[in-house]
């Protein structure tokens, strides 16, 4: 990526990569509705969590503490970051996307992703879209692909570094790398 001049070794003459996974932001109350397969959040979850924008803010501290603390070269994002739960489609992908991009741009940080389980836990947004999504981003790493099984390349101060991401088969239990599975 040096080479491209899109990114290079931190100050720290290492390449240091910080993994975020499950934050789950998710729309609490449309997640947890009458139709929904549990129809009320429990009470010591909510107490715990708080409302949506509570839950988001606090989670958002967290990860940039983090990115202060660690100062990272990436971040890679692995798995259910957004919650389908509740979803509105790719437009509530994008917003917390955004959100997330918006924190770590203000740091300078790049960042790569790959989905979970939970991403399209509603049927509203398939990998494709996000995909698609994720392209408007100028600080994420996800290349021009057509799956979220792709490489990223990382120059280090002892030379390069490649990033691999395999993405799951969804709806397949127990998950496997193995598309016969």
């Amino acid at each position: 990526l040096r080479h491209f001049g899109l990114m290079e070794p931190g100050a720290h003459g290492r390449f240091r990569v910080l993994q975020a996974t499950d934050l789950h932001f998710m729309d609490i109350p449309g997640a947890f509705h009458a139709g929904s397969s549990k129809p009320h959040a429990p009470e010591s979850w909510k107490a715990r969590v708080g409302d949506t924008e509570e839950c988001a803010s606090r989670t958002l501290q967290l990860l940039e503490r983090e990115v202060q603390t660690q100062s990272p070269d990436v971040v890679v994002l692995t798995g259910d970051i957004v919650d389908g739960r509740g979803s509105l489609g790719i437009r509530t992908f994008h917003t917390w996307m955004s959100r997330i991009d918006n924190l770590l741009s203000g740091h300078s940080v790049k960042w790569a992703f790959i989905p979970g389980n939970h991403e399209g836990d509603d049927g509203k947004v398939s990998r494709g879209d996000m995909l698609q999504a994720l392209r408007q981003y100028p600080n994420c790493l996800v290349p021009e692909v057509d799956s979220f099984n792709y490489m990223v390349r990382c120059p280090t101060a002892h030379g390069e570094v490649g990033l691999l991401f395999f993405d799951a088969p969804q709806g397949k239990s127990p998950y496997s790398l193995d598309a016969a599975r």
